[in-house]
């Protein structure tokens, strides 16, 4: 009743396939899929939520305060990933 796993890609056939892809993206939205600048942007939402004078007179943290940075592509990015997780697990 067990099936064995699937082995992985070699990792150049995973680099060769994950290259064009990237650079796809990066062609055709102009950043790459990388995930890590929402938690930036979390960040310095949640210190305007928590401490937002401290958080206007951050030179790292003031600039994402002044638009919605929770509404930038990279929000729904991580949301999607989040949600595609569910039914893989």
């Amino acid at each position: 009743m067990h099936k064995e796993p699937e082995p992985f890609w070699p990792p150049i056939v995973g680099g060769v396939a994950l290259g064009p892809a990237l650079l796809l993206a990066f062609l055709v939205t102009g950043h790459g899929l990388g995930a890590s600048g929402f938690f930036t942007r979390f960040a310095a939402v949640a210190s305007g939520w928590l401490a937002e004078p401290w958080a206007q007179a951050n030179a790292y943290f003031a600039p994402f305060l002044a638009g919605k940075a929770l509404a930038s592509w990279i929000t729904w990015e991580v949301v999607g990933i989040g949600i595609g997780a569910l039914p893989s697990a």
